[in-house]
């Protein structure tokens, strides 16, 4: 089922909608000034440039489908409109590999809720070692933001 694209002042425009997108994952996760950030998924344009007019510390996007040309550390990961199963692990798999043990995975899943797919992304995180913190409150977009999984301690 495709994105609806009607609002409260009808129709809207690619660019529009990405802007909604991106102020919606923000408004989920606000990044602080000294935030890097990494930008995984379709379109990540507006969102890099989003994230840059906040102030974050430094921003770097990642199509998917491509060889990424470093692998610097990320406080915070913003994964944008992943499609399939296997868009979405491959981007799990790159926000994982950026973010540290404070580190948050910030992801849009409105594509795949549509899709009915929102128990593989629960399990998806959960093999990740992550779990979901919070759920974002947006009219248009799913936006879960997951963190490292607390470790249990050890009985001695």
């Amino acid at each position: 089922m495709p994105r609806s694209t009607e609002t409260e002042c009808g129709p809207c425009t690619t660019a529009e909608r990405e802007a909604a997108l991106g102020e919606d994952m923000i408004a989920a996760a606000p990044p602080r000034p000294e935030t890097h950030a990494v930008v995984i998924g379709h379109r990540t344009l507006p969102l890099v440039l989003t994230l840059m007019h906040r102030g974050c510390a430094a921003v770097a996007g990642l199509q998917l489908g491509t060889r990424a040309p470093d692998s610097e550390p990320a406080d915070l990961a913003w994964i944008a409109d992943p499609r399939t199963d296997a868009e979405l692990h491959a981007a799990m798999e790159a926000a994982c590999h950026r973010i540290g043990p404070q580190g948050r995975v910030v992801l849009d899943v409105t594509s795949l809720a549509q899709a009915g797919g929102l128990a593989a992304v629960q399990r998806l995180i959960t093999a990740f070692g992550l779990s979901v913190a919070s759920i974002g409150d947006s009219s248009l977009h799913l936006i879960l933001v997951a963190t490292r999984a607390p470790t249990m301690a050890r009985a001695a």
